[in-house]
């Protein structure tokens, strides 16, 4: 069931207004057991306010309620491979590849850490798993 919280923070969320979604998400996260749902929303509105080592910070904690969840690490990996961190970024696509093996978008972001390194080799390793 949806809470009339959780449809204020969507709303407030689609509306562009991130920084009051942010509020209101933090404050779902202190309620409910499963936040994992409410880390990955949090760390989706700090993405949107430019506060990407804020935005890593709350998709690890999503992660550590969900450590299955494959879209966790992916979101993890573009946000380091945003910062530049393209190095750190791979084990987290890798990592997502564990949960969803052969998924052609995880083998595409892979490959573009890879490129933005100057590995081309492995990089067109990566996108040669794609085709």
């Amino acid at each position: 069931m949806t809470s009339d919280k959780q449809q204020q923070a969507e709303y407030n969320f689609k509306q562009g207004d991130y920084l009051e979604a942010l509020k209101q998400y933090q404050s779902l996260s202190e309620e409910e057991v499963n936040v994992s749902r409410w880390h990955y929303k949090i760390a989706l509105c700090l993405q949107h306010l430019k506060d990407y080592p804020g935005a890593i910070r709350a998709i690890v904690k999503a992660q550590e309620h969900d450590k299955k969840n494959a879209l966790y690490y992916c979101f993890q990996g573009a946000l380091l491979n945003h910062q530049g961190q393209h190095k750190k970024a791979i084990p987290c696509f890798k990592s997502a590849l564990r949960y969803k093996p052969k998924d052609p978008a995880i083998l595409l972001s892979i490959g573009l850490s890879h490129y933005y390194l100057s590995q081309h080799d492995q990089a067109l390793t990566q996108f040669n798993h794609i085709i």
